[in-house]
């Protein structure tokens, strides 16, 4: 069943240059990675917080992407450009 998983983060202002290349190198990645269907990121200029939205297959497949960049040091990267870790959330979606 397709997962919706909202990402909402908060970025260090002296560090948002480098997170947005940071960005371009690695969201090409996570569309890629097998599972995914959709990223889409929103970003507020006034508050530096941003949201990813990302469609997966299932929270399966998200979870094998989190252990993949947890494993290779990307997680930790990520991290280096936040106030605070990433707050994420998960959606199933209803067949209604």
């Amino acid at each position: 069943m397709e997962t919706k998983v909202i990402l909402t983060l908060t970025v260090k202002a002296d560090t948002k240059k480098e997170f947005m290349e940071f960005l371009d190198k690695n969201v090409p990645n996570v569309r890629s990675f097998e599972g995914c269907s959709q990223v889409n990121l929103y970003f507020d200029e006034k508050t530096n917080e941003m949201v990813i939205s990302e469609n997966w297959q299932s929270k399966t497949h998200h979870g094998k992407y989190i252990e993949f960049i947890s494993k290779n040091g990307v997680m930790q990267s990520l991290i280096s450009f936040l106030q605070k870790e990433p707050s994420i959330k998960y959606y199933e979606a209803l067949k209604i």
